[in-house]
């Protein structure tokens, strides 16, 4: 028979107490932490008096050779796009 040796395999009191004031101990610091950081992602301001905000304007014109439709830029269609004309 073999003799079992249990204070080896156990952890003592004072060791199990350690490791988890250690884990409560980290865990709160990782909240402290992201907590710190969302609350200043947050609250963050930023002010610029000198931004302007502009539309821009494209034109396209389509060209096709070879058919008998006549195609015309885009400011001089009266039909919504999307919609089947013939």
């Amino acid at each position: 028979m073999e003799k079992q040796n249990n204070n080896v395999d156990k952890l003592t009191d004072k060791a199990f107490s350690r490791s988890v004031i250690i884990a409560v101990v980290s865990i709160v610091l990782c909240i402290v932490c992201l907590s710190s950081a969302t609350f200043a992602w947050f609250t963050t301001t930023t002010t610029s008096s000198q931004n302007v905000v502009s539309g821009g304007f494209f034109g396209l014109v389509v060209i096709v050779t070879g058919m008998e439709r006549v195609w015309l830029p885009l400011e001089s269609v009266s039909v919504p796009l999307g919609t089947e004309t013939t």
